[in-house]
């Protein structure tokens, strides 16, 4: 089970690693904000949500000397996050990286969890935010 949990969490990094190489701009902002975007997209999407809520509720349970899935999405998102980070003038890029994925993981699990969807609202605060972080 865990390694379907695992191969979900790389399959969402790897869905947020080509939004953010096709986002529709250049900038560092641009391709931060399309990641998170498409981390949270998953809760807005009916069809998505209901495959996302199953690994997570599956990923609750650690399997002993085996890479938790929210550890392991985190950190994958986290990488992903660190260049825009940096070019935003992160200080530590690695650390803040990962601090927006772990808050975007947060709000996707919440979403997911409460059963309540993201509106456009919900999610341009959430990437003002965490750009806003990413640039103190």
């Amino acid at each position: 089970m865990e390694a379907i949990v695992e191969r979900g969490a790389r399959e969402l990094a790897g869905q947020v690693r080509r939004r953010m190489e096709r986002a529709t701009g250049d900038s560092a902002e641009d391709r931060l904000r399309a990641g998170i975007a498409a981390v949270v997209r998953q809760a807005a999407d009916p069809r998505l949500a209901a495959g996302v809520r199953a690994v997570l509720a599956a990923a609750v349970t650690p399997v002993p000397h085996a890479g938790h899935a929210i550890v392991v999405l985190v950190d994958d998102l986290g990488s992903l996050f660190a260049g825009p980070a940096r070019e935003l003038g992160a200080a530590d890029s690695v650390r803040a990286g990962r601090t927006i994925a772990g808050a975007a993981v947060a709000a996707l699990q919440h979403w997911l969890l409460s059963g309540h969807a993201p509106d456009e609202a919900d999610v341009e605060q959430l990437k003002r935010f965490l750009v806003a972080g990413a640039r103190s």
